[in-house]
């Protein structure tokens, strides 16, 4: 990081201006977006604060009519999408006189807001999704607390949860969410399936997966250069791509399908073409998002909800989906809770256990009959 930069970050830190910086300071910063905690986040801010120097004020903070200025010199920008992501960076209502470091930090690493020229087009596109977004909840100037609570469980959330991020969406207390408001959580990533999951099909298979795609992946996380592939290793690679370490954990378990930590070049290529390994670290969150909210959640881990729901969702055989439940569970090694973990659950859709979309259904029951007439 530059010295000029993290002067800069440090200033932001101290907020009572008494030049010491208190742990309650520090965690505020890291909340805020405004202390970096990876080489990324340094490498962005960086970027941040020499790109937009001349904007920031002696308060380290910028001006709503610089951000204007600023998003005015974008080709393509129009006054409402301008409008909108200042609204979106200043949190609610666009009132606030000033944004700080932290917070535009995060709308431009979100994509919501242009790092520069080249990037405003990224920036209107994220600006369309989340309208689009918005849009399929049924919001037109503002959205209904009822229509967030019915959306959120139409995509499978269960209604106490469904309740808690409808309380948190409506920051004001009208009973009403803005789309500003909306899409201020969504940034916060506080309801990231609704900009991830609702503007895609679901999980489909990547298709056909080349060797060599597989060997370049298995070169760039093998940094021991032993020629095998730890789960830590793996994790590695995601979080330098920009899954959080939980995350990234949680994935680079789910590939090891036979939890040994040595990851093959067939669970690797698996790992692939389900998803799970992408150099687009956003195409990986959209991935396990899906498969949470749609497959995986605290009512479905149980024994006995998972085949009934597949039978209603894709019209499988009752005695097929009871199948492939218990190969599910299988892979809940060592587990004794009787509940499905996700993990589990995860090596399953990386194996190919689970039915994840109409044809994939279709194949597997058609496999699971086979099987059946051949014993």
């Amino acid at each position: 990081m530059r010295t000029e930069t993290s002067i800069f970050v440090a200033q932001q830190l101290d907020t009572d201006k008494d030049q010491i910086i208190t742990v309650k300071e520090l965690l505020v910063g890291v909340l805020d977006g405004i202390f970096p905690l990876d080489g990324s986040s340094m490498t962005e801010l960086d970027s941040i604060t020499t790109e937009y120097s001349e904007f920031f004020n002696e308060a380290k903070s910028v001006a709503v009519s610089e951000m204007y200025r600023m998003l005015q010199q974008c080709p393509d920008m129009t006054q409402t999408a301008s409008k909108f992501i200042v609204n979106t960076i200043n949190g609610v209502t666009g009132t606030t006189m000033n944004v700080n470091l932290g917070m535009f930090a995060l709308v431009v690493r979100e994509g919501i807001f242009p790092l520069n020229t080249d990037t405003c087009l990224r920036s209107l596109a994220e600006v369309q999704s989340l309208t689009r977004t918005y849009g399929l909840l049924g919001g037109g100037a503002t959205l209904s607390t009822q229509q967030l609570q019915t959306a959120l469980e139409a995509q499978r959330f269960h209604r106490d949860e469904a309740k808690v991020l409808v309380n948190a969406a409506d920051i004001t207390g009208d009973g009403l969410v803005s789309l500003e408001e909306f899409s201020y959580l969504v940034v916060h990533g506080m309801l990231p399936v609704l900009s991830d999951v609702l503007v895609i099909d679901g999980h489909v298979p990547n298709g056909n997966v080349s060797p060599q795609t597989v060997l370049e992946y298995f070169i760039a996380m093998d940094t021991s250069r032993d020629g095998k592939l730890s789960t830590s290793e793996i994790s590695g690679y995601l979080t330098s791509i920009g899954l959080t370490l939980n995350l990234a954990n949680l994935v680079a378990t789910s590939i090891d399908l036979d939890a040994n930590d040595a990851i093959t070049l067939e669970e690797l290529e698996l790992a692939v073409y389900h998803g799970f390994i992408n150099r687009e670290s956003k195409l990986i969150l959209r991935e396990v998002l899906y498969l949470r909210m749609t497959f995986f959640h605290h009512s479905l881990a149980v024994p006995g909800a998972l085949s009934k729901h597949f039978n209603v969702m894709f019209g499988m055989p009752t005695v097929v989906c009871a199948k492939i439940e218990n190969r599910i569970f299988a892979f809940n090694v060592g587990d004794k809770s009787g509940k499905l973990s996700e993990i589990a659950f995860l090596r399953a859709v990386v194996s190919g256990t689970v039915p994840t979309t109409l044809e994939t259904a279709t194949a597997i029951t058609a496999a699971v009959q086979a099987f059946a007439y051949s014993d």
